[in-house]
């Protein structure tokens, strides 16, 4: 475990504790891919790039992965690597639900501001000369009682200590929320496995965890972490994806490989995606491909157009292996 992350005992799932453990490999995991990008997207020459003038974002590129007749889990996990990877990149590993069961009795509804999203985690690049870092986002939850009062309910950070990198949104753009944002030395061309846990005690509430391990020195690192505003909850719908976050780097190329999918179910058992769709979000111009090679999803992006031919859109892909055995 990474020095400076101590682990509280108090508040931590069992499945936690497993990460103090020897890491090992777990049946059917897979290595990273080698994508041969080449092949894919026809790369714009220094010049080009020099006069190019973007004016939209790069194209905004989904992954979700399926995950055969489990709908809710505690933990989410998925390895990467991210070969090209200019200023102002985000790759969200984990843009995720969470259930609301046990809020239904106690309020008449229950909503946020955006249907179907609850958070998402990830790792991005900001300005030239800046640390790489990571972010995690919890949106509110509105609840409103049986006597019409709407109460908001905000996740609280746990981790970092003394609200490091926290901040509350109550009236943006994308509606409200809190994140805690850090720096961490993530870097191109390095595999890692992003892990979220939902840990749920009975009694108190729920937490999500953001952890990362280091696959060549094998090492976990606890990220951030919040305590949710409510008991009892399970994470569900999730997706990743690759986004280009500032205009005057679109031109850039970005891309991702994930791989090694995995979630554990409410069933007691780890299961691994062998299938993910596909899309492209928001309609940014450019230029944009995505499939599989070997075990792995792939991505590349940029801003400038004419680079590929474009792939189909919500367009379902398959790979031969996922990995059935735990993360950690």
């Amino acid at each position: 475990m990474n020095r400076r992350q101590p682990i509280r005992v108090l508040i931590l799932s069992l499945a936690v504790f497993a990460l103090l453990l020897p890491f090992a490999p777990a049946r059917g995991e897979t290595y990273s891919p080698w994508v041969h990008w080449s092949e894919y997207l026809s790369f714009p020459r220094d010049q080009e790039l020099k006069t190019f003038q973007p004016r939209d974002i790069a194209p905004y590129i989904v992954c979700t992965p399926i995950f055969p007749n489990t709908t809710m889990y505690t933990n989410y996990a998925v390895d990467f690597r991210v070969d090209y990877l200019p200023e102002h990149t985000y790759l969200c590993i984990g843009n995720f639900d969470l259930d609301t069961a046990s809020l239904s009795s106690a309020y008449r509804t229950v909503k946020r501001d955006y249907p179907g999203v609850a958070g998402y985690a990830g790792f991005q690049t900001g300005d030239a000369g800046k640390p790489n870092g990571v972010i995690l986002t919890i949106w509110n939850t509105y609840c409103t009682d049986k006597k019409g009062v709407t109460h908001t309910l905000r996740a609280r950070q746990i981790y970092p200590e003394n609200n490091e990198g926290f901040e509350i949104f109550d009236a943006s753009v994308e509606g409200g929320f809190v994140h805690c944002t850090i720096p961490f030395p993530w870097e191109r061309y390095k595999n890692y496995r992003a892990l979220l846990q939902c840990a749920n005690q009975e009694g108190q509430n729920s937490r999500i965890i953001f952890w990362v391990c280091d696959l060549e020195t094998k090492a976990w690192t606890r990220l951030i972490e919040f305590e949710l505003p409510y008991e009892r909850t399970y994470m569900k719908d999730t997706c990743a994806f690759l986004e280009n976050f500032y205009p005057t780097s679109a031109g850039d190329v970005r891309s991702m490989v994930l791989y090694n999918f995995r979630v554990f179910g409410r069933n007691g058992r780890w299961i691994g995606a062998k299938e993910a769709y596909f899309r492209q979000d928001y309609d940014h111009p450019g230029s944009f491909n995505y499939g599989t090679q070997s075990n792995g999803f792939w991505a590349i992006t940029t801003a400038m157009p004419n680079r590929c031919p474009t792939p189909q859109q919500n367009i379902r892909v398959r790979i031969k292996e996922a990995p059935t055995g735990s993360a950690f």
